[in-house]
């Protein structure tokens, strides 16, 4: 056995990964990280915090276990709402940039998810925004 450390992630699921599944995933494997579902910027605003209160209510059973995963194109709005989750969540293990959901009704149409992947340079826009927003 080697004294390597490794994280198991519970990957985001767009209709599975919300709190009642994370909170059973908490009790089958506590220090496994969990995934919110992509959580679309647009649909966040325009009120920001009590849009992720609303969809992080019961996270602080997640410990510092939790990735907040966001979906936008749009570097202004992202970067606020990277800015407001690690206030009012600071114990997040880590605020993630969706660049991978293929799903057109999750993004894969609209500019975000997969088709970041076309955009370096917006894509590098988007990661600078939640940079300096979270101080991270």
């Amino acid at each position: 056995m080697s004294d390597c450390c490794f994280e198991f992630h519970v990957a985001p699921l767009q209709g599975y990964t919300h709190q009642p599944f994370r909170t059973l995933t908490n009790l089958l494997a506590p220090s496994a990280i969990k995934w919110t579902e992509m959580e679309k910027v647009a649909d966040l605003q325009p009120m920001v915090a009590a849009s992720l209160r609303k969809r992080l209510e019961g996270s602080e059973d997640d410990g510092n276990n939790l990735v907040l995963q966001l979906g936008s194109n749009n570097a202004k709005d992202l970067g606020q709402c990277a800015g407001i989750a690690a206030e009012l969540y600071p114990n997040l293990h880590e605020i993630n940039l969706n660049c991978g959901c293929p799903s057109i009704s999750s993004g894969g149409a609209t500019g975000y998810g997969a088709s970041l992947m076309k955009d370096p340079d917006l894509t590098a826009g988007l990661v600078a925004s939640m940079r300096s927003s979270t101080n991270g």
